[in-house]
């Protein structure tokens, strides 16, 4: 089914068009690549986002992915590293944090890990001041979370009464303006958050090709999913989409390009499928494994038939061998016998 609305076309993953795509995409593809986010994705957004939890299926769902061979998950949430880590808590699989400003990449637990940083102890140290005085300026408001993450700081204002959601956002931009103004950060929105980041040119997009060029994945051969729900999700969403625009080349960096955006409110995206909600998200998870289980299946399959074959092959060539050394030494001895003859 095709949804146009706000002037956006976009197919539910899960229609013909979507299923054959994301088939021929694992069929014909060297690795598969599946990056998510967590709030929002995986998991249903929340009043409180220490209540965001991973449920077990998803969780089952993204260990058995990961374990196939030439598949790779990762995960990158705007949220901070080591919370997102613990939440997920699966050895192996990529992880970013703060939209791609903090990254890690190995097995944690044998500690075979590489970490990533964008920021230094300088811009922790501002982004401390501007918690305190967003905390010190919001006092007395009920259902601001100004969150301190590291690397960026999330002003959350989802449980704030409507009448003072104005407000607050103006309390927020008088409060970052002379830092915008120093050059020193920049602000991005999300879902009922207003974010405060490094003044630099990074996001999650540019964070999932730095991950798949230090893992020395070969873009132009694999298949690359990437579901998201948000606003800073659509930067990822513009990188891998492949499809043709009108007076643009089409992208060749990727193969097969399946960007999905997540929601029960299709908006303007980049993304070229959607699914409703993070439950439809472990569905469609499920549905990318046993495609997997088929391709691997047949490919084992095909392998074990050209091995006997070989093996065939070999045995008629040695077969054969021995009748022609026969049919030599048997024509050896006639033309012998001949000779004796003549004498």
């Amino acid at each position: 089914m095709r949804l146009k609305e706000n002037k956006v076309e976009i197919e539910h993953a899960r229609s013909e068009y979507g299923i054959e795509y994301a088939k021929r995409a694992i069929e014909n593809a060297k690795d598969v690549v599946i990056f998510l986010d967590y709030d929002g994705t995986l998991t249903k957004i929340v009043s409180k986002p220490s209540e965001a939890k991973l449920s077990q299926r998803a969780k089952e769902i993204i260990e058995k992915l990961a374990s196939l061979e030439n598949t790779h998950v990762g995960v990158i949430s705007g949220r901070k590293l080591e919370d997102v880590m613990s939440r997920v808590g699966i050895e192996g699989i990529w992880y970013a944090g703060n939209h791609g400003l903090d990254v890690i990449i190995g097995n944690i637990g044998n500690k075979r890990y590489h970490r990533y940083e964008f920021v230094d102890e300088n811009f922790r140290e501002i982004l401390k001041r501007i918690a305190e005085q967003l905390e010190e300026r919001t006092k007395g408001i009920e259902g601001i979370i100004v969150e301190n993450k590291g690397s960026t700081i999330a002003f959350h204002y989802r449980n704030v009464e409507k009448k003072r959601v104005k407000e607050v956002k103006k309390i927020f931009m008088e409060t970052l303006q002379p830092w915008v103004d120093a050059g020193l950060v920049n602000l991005h929105k999300g879902k009922m958050v207003l974010e405060v980041w490094p003044a630099i040119r990074w996001n999650k997009g540019l964070a999932m090709f730095m991950l798949l060029s230090e893992c020395k994945i070969e873009t132009e051969k694999c298949a690359l999913f990437y579901l998201g729900d948000d606003i800073t999700d659509e930067d990822a969403f513009k990188l891998i989409n492949t499809r043709k625009k009108r007076g643009k080349k089409r992208d060749k960096r990727i193969k097969y390009s399946i960007p999905i955006f997540v929601g029960d409110r299709i908006k303007k995206t980049n993304a070229r499928f959607y699914l409703k909600g993070p439950d439809e998200v472990i569905l469609y998870l499920e549905f990318i494994f046993s495609l997997l289980n088929q391709r691997d299946n047949l490919r084992m399959k095909n392998k074990t038939n050209k091995e006997i074959g070989r093996k065939d092959i070999k045995k008629k060539r040695k077969k054969n061998g021995r009748k022609n050394v026969r049919n030599r030494k048997r024509s050896v001895r006639k033309d012998g016998a001949k000779s004796n003859i003549r004498k």
